[in-house]
């Protein structure tokens, strides 16, 4: 019986970047990337809610 815990895919957007400590690095910024994205949607959502769509 395999007791291991499944290895989990890495996020990793150049080769260089897969050996180390910078995949972790890597899957950090994408994060960092993908909540900057659903903060914008959310403040242009907020933004239209309160009247004022079109805001920059």
């Amino acid at each position: 019986m395999n007791d291991k815990k499944p290895r989990r895919e890495l996020i990793v957007s150049s080769a260089h970047l897969a050996g180390g400590s910078s995949p972790a690095l890597s899957e950090l910024e994408y994060g960092l990337i993908l909540f900057s994205h659903a903060f914008n949607r959310w403040m242009v959502r907020c933004m239209a809610a309160a009247g004022v769509a079109g805001l920059s």
